[in-house]
C-alpha cells in the first residue's frame, strides 16, 4: 500500500506529482467504531443517500461548497493534498487554521454554553475542554448547507478528541452522533504527524478553472 502510494507508474501517478502521499498503517478503514469499519446508516439515511442524484451542473449552486471555496466543513479526515492544520493555544482558547480552504476554528476553553440552537454557522459551534492531555471538543449548532458525505449536520454532535501519542504526532478522533442519520454514534481516528515548515496560503479563487470547467463541459454536452 506505502509502495503503490509513492509510486509514479500507473493509475494515478499524477499524484506523485502534486499529492501529499501519507503513510498507511495498515488499517483498511479510519472507522474505529463499530467495529465492521462501516457507518451504521438509518434506513431512512441509506435510503435518503440511494436516491440523491449525481451534482448538478446548471449553476455554481449546484456544487458542493468545497468546489465553491466556500466550506471545506468538518471533521478533517484526511485528503489528497492541502490537509495542513495550524494549531495555536492560549490559556482560554484553541485557534485552528486548516490549509484547505483557509478557514479558521476558535474554540474557547472557558466553560462557556454553546450559542443558542438558532443560531448556526459553516463550522458549527466548538467548545472545548481538557481530559488530562487530550483536548476534547463538542461541536453542535452546523447550518443546514453544511453536509458530510452529502448528509446536512443541522442535528449532529460531533466530539473530537486530540490526544499527543510522540512528542510529534496528536492522534485525532472524532464521533460522530445523530439519531436521525446514524443508528449508533460512530467514530474515526486518524494520526496527524507534526509537518516541519511554514503552511502556504490557500489561494482557492485565484486561478482556479475547475468551475468554470465543469459548467463549460455541462453547456457543450447540452448542445
Amino acid at each position: 500500500m506505502n509502495e503503490a502510494a509513492r509510486s509514479t507508474e500507473g493509475v494515478g501517478a499524477r499524484r506523485a506529482v502534486w499529492w501529499e502521499r501519507p503513510l498507511s498503517d495498515g488499517r483498511t478503514s479510519m472507522i474505529v467504531s463499530p467495529a465492521d469499519g462501516r457507518i451504521p446508516y438509518t434506513e431512512q439515511a441509506d435510503t435518503r443517500l440511494n436516491a440523491m442524484p449525481p451534482l448538478g451542473a446548471d449553476s455554481p449552486e449546484d456544487r458542493t461548497p468545497s468546489e465553491r471555496c466556500i466550506s471545506y466543513g468538518i471533521p478533517r479526515l484526511g485528503g489528497p493534498y492541502s490537509q495542513n492544520i495550524h494549531l495555536v493555544q492560549t490559556p482560554d482558547h484553541i485557534l485552528l487554521l486548516f490549509e484547505m480552504i483557509h478557514e479558521f476554528r476558535i474554540i474557547p476553553l472557558d466553560g462557556r454554553s454553546h450559542l443558542p440552537a438558532s443560531v448556526t454557522q459553516w463550522l458549527g459551534d466548538s467548545r472545548g475542554h481538557w481530559e488530562g492531555d487530550t483536548l476534547v471538543v463538542e461541536t453542535t449548532n452546523f447550518n443546514n448547507r453544511q453536509r458530510y458525505r452529502r448528509l446536512p449536520l443541522t442535528t449532529a454532535r460531533l466530539v473530537e478528541r486530540f490526544t499527543p501519542t510522540t512528542d510529534d504526532t496528536l492522534r485525532y478522533e472524532v464521533t460522530f452522533d445523530d439519531a436521525s442519520l446514524w443508528t449508533e454514534s460512530w467514530t474515526a481516528a486518524l494520526d496527524m504527524p507534526r509537518t516541519v515548515g511554514p503552511m502556504f496560503e490557500y489561494a482557492c479563487h485565484e486561478g482556479n478553472v475547475g468551475m468554470t470547467a465543469v459548467l463549460e463541459t455541462a453547456r457543450g454536452e447540452e448542445r
